[in-house]
């Protein structure tokens, strides 16, 4: 089920996961920084330093040398993204933790051939 936060689509990619597995998939029609549509993985990760779980943002369906050229302005988008949505999922599911990072797909997921 989609739900919208403060324009932005959240979907849960799989409810029968642990919270702690879950992937949630985001959209966000940009308007100020790359002015078009954002697609974004949410999910857990372990950090060795952190005591708590951290999140990262990964942006998908990006051209990668687009991303590498324009980094500063997808990671503007993306703390635009997780400050409309940060609000939701402390409500939903508790404590959220912190997100401390975001990358693109090629880097978080391989690349792709």
């Amino acid at each position: 089920m989609i739900k919208v936060v403060n324009d932005v689509e959240v979907l849960l990619a799989d409810e029968r996961r642990d919270f702690e597995d879950q992937v949630f998939i985001m959209a966000y029609r940009d308007k100020e920084y790359v002015h078009k549509l954002i697609l974004v993985d949410l999910q857990m990760v372990t950090v060795v330093s952190q005591d708590e779980p951290s999140w990262i943002y990964v942006i998908k369906q990006v051209d990668y040398e687009d991303y590498r050229l324009n980094k500063e302005s997808y990671g503007k988008v993306v703390c635009e993204i997780h400050n409309r949505v940060r609000p939701y999922l402390e409500e939903t599911y508790g404590k959220f933790g912190r997100c401390i990072l975001a990358d693109h797909e090629n880097n978080v997921y391989g690349q792709t051939v």
